[in-house]
């Protein structure tokens, strides 16, 4: 389950490209900046992805598992991908290239859609408590919030926007908290 904590929180482009970008801005602007730090943003992001494939295909298989791990590869392989094409000098047409994108945010949608369900069939299963109800409601505002703030603009968006982020922290930190206990806890080995 620590993979999938771990994926997750390398699947999160803002924060992967916050980090690189401060780490790494001398070497960036060293190697010519641009298109090196989309390929590292989208090399850790594929990495992120193919933890949480490996991290759901460790647990006790659920639909829900089963169906992040799925979608986890298929997004990591996308992001490979995209992350090579986005150095080359090629360019998709603008509508495939939004279609391509929405696409892949819904894919990142119900891959963490099936991780919260599986953490809730986990603590089900085991009849011990992960925190899932919490990482539920974290879910819920997570998605309530980006939904207004696509609707909504201006300061409003802008706030929402903000509680999105927040929401997205919250389920990072309730995704830790259930992977450290259920790998600690040795009533849930199987």
């Amino acid at each position: 389950m620590k993979k999938v904590f771990w994926g997750m929180l390398l699947t999160s482009t803002a924060l992967v490209t916050i980090v690189i970008g401060v780490w790494g801005g001398l070497l960036l602007a060293g190697l010519g900046g641009g298109g090196f730090l989309y390929l590292l943003v989208g090399l850790v992001t594929a990495l992120g992805y193919y933890l949480v494939w490996q991290g759901a295909a460790s647990l006790p298989q659920s639909q829900s598992w089963e169906w992040a791990g799925k979608i986890a590869k298929v997004l990591c392989a996308y992001t490979i991908a995209t992350a090579l094409l986005g150095v080359l000098p090629l360019q998709l047409p603008s509508a495939m290239t939004l279609i391509l994108n929405y696409v892949s945010s819904l894919g990142s949608f119900f891959a963490l859609y099936m991780i919260v369900l599986g953490v809730r069939e986990l603590q089900f299963s085991a009849r011990a408590d992960l925190g899932a109800e919490k990482l539920w409601k974290a879910f819920v505002a997570y998605v309530v919030a980006g939904l207004l703030t696509n609707l909504l603009g201006g300061v409003l968006g802008f706030a929402l926007s903000i509680v999105e982020l927040v929401a997205y922290i919250a389920i990072l930190v309730l995704l830790a908290k259930a992977a450290r206990k259920y790998e600690n806890d040795e009533g849930f080995r199987y």
